[in-house]
């Protein structure tokens, strides 16, 4: 383990995600898309939102770690009571499901069980699941922390578990890793164990669908996508270095930006779309 490097168990996620001295890979994320977007979302509370809830749940069954559930009983957030049981729940630092919602991420991972792949993967004994992981970047002097789903005891793999409204088809995923980042998030965890190993662990994604019947696959980027999410985390760091020093968060560019229509839409528009009449 190199200087500085820290593995923390038994940390909260909401003491994790609380932290803003170090940057994620959610952060880094947020900082290539703009760094004003992610000082206000540190500087800010993230309002209560079902679906992610959804998701947190899901994380907590299906890896048996996280915050606890607390199931209310209700059919709707639409009461007042409910509504404050839930409040209450958040404000504990527990998950809060409506019955239905909590009967659909049960299902969730008992389908997720019986995959044969993820299934003995996720289930293995002596795996390490949510450690916090802090370490200082050396190329760029960048404090920063990870949160892998699920380790083994050799820290020679980590699986991080997706969930989606979506589809979880392995052909859709690379659009997907594209659309959020997430060969960024792999090369960012790679990293972190490396800097206690020595050597970047193999990276796969388990992703599950959230309707029935609760289809998972499992995919692993390529080595090209890893190699094009270490060029953006470093990318990222180097900014957030910047940024803190500065104290200066950017919004997008102060210029008149000139943009192009998908070229897709331009030739179904403007293509050679004459008609023969016979």
């Amino acid at each position: 383990m190199s200087g500085g490097t820290r593995l923390v168990t038994g940390m909260s996620d909401t003491a994790y995600h609380a932290d803003a001295s170090t940057l994620s890979s959610t952060g880094a994320r947020l900082m290539l898309d703009c760094p004003a977007r992610y000082r206000w979302d540190m500087d800010h509370r993230r309002p209560y939102a079902p679906a992610l809830e959804l998701g947190h749940a899901a994380h907590a069954l299906v890896l048996g770690a996280g915050s606890p559930i607390q199931v209310v009983d209700a059919d709707s957030w639409r009461s007042a009571a409910a509504r404050g049981q839930r409040d209450e729940a958040l404000e504990a630092g527990r998950i809060p499901l409506l019955e239905r919602e909590h009967e659909q991420v049960l299902a969730m991972a008992a389908a997720v069980r019986t995959h044969p792949v993820a299934g003995p993967l996720l289930t293995a004994p002596g795996a390490v699941r949510e450690a916090s992981i802090y370490w200082t970047d050396e190329a760029t002097g960048a404090a920063c922390r990870a949160r892998p789903d699920w380790m083994d005891g050799e820290m020679a793999a980590i699986i991080d578990y997706k969930t989606t409204s979506r589809s979880a088809s392995p052909h859709e995923f690379g659009r997907i890793a594209a659309q959020f980042g997430y060969h960024l998030q792999a090369a960012w965890y790679r990293d972190a164990i490396a800097t206690i190993t020595g050597t970047p662990p193999a990276f796969l994604h388990v992703v599950q669908e959230t309707r029935p019947p609760y289809l998972a696959s499992v995919v692993r980027l390529d080595e090209e996508a890893l190699e094009a999410g270490a060029v953006e985390a470093e990318r990222a760091r180097r900014l957030w270095v910047e940024c803190t020093a500065s104290g200066s968060w950017p919004g997008y560019a102060p210029d008149v930006h000139p943009v192009s229509l998908p070229g897709w839409y331009v030739d179904s528009v403007l293509g050679d779309d004459d008609i023969e009449v016979a």
